[in-house]
């Protein structure tokens, strides 16, 4: 044991110690067989993606399409609501015609009391 520790003691006006570390390079991933794979399914990713859209673009046929003919599930949905909110509306006009028709009434009533007297 005294030779490990003796190895450490200064015995001379210089003393030189020599310490190993890890390195201070960034250790690279090494190549393996799954690497080319992984390569190869990117690769044939973004090809896929870029044909499909342009296939997309150049093949599409616009059309116009008459509204009344075919409707959506979504769209009659907006059908429905608009036609109660018009029923609604026109409840309420009524509403305020029936007011305004027995205030007139009440009205004329008065004035054929007045005539009358």
């Amino acid at each position: 044991m005294c030779e490990f520790y003796c190895s450490f003691e200064d015995k001379s006006s210089t003393f030189f110690l020599r310490i190993h570390t890890e390195t201070l390079l960034v250790l690279l991933p090494t190549p393996d067989f799954s690497m080319p794979y992984n390569v190869i399914c990117l690769a044939c990713t973004v090809i896929a993606i870029a044909f499909g859209s342009l296939h997309n673009l150049t093949t599409r046929q616009f059309r116009a399409i008459d509204p009344n003919i075919k409707k959506g599930f979504l769209q009659k949905i907006k059908d429905f609501l608009k036609r109660s909110k018009k029923t609604e509306e026109k409840e309420k006009k009524e509403d305020a015609n029936i007011t305004d028709n027995s205030e007139k009434n009440d009205n004329e009533i008065n004035d054929e009391k007045e005539k009358i007297l």
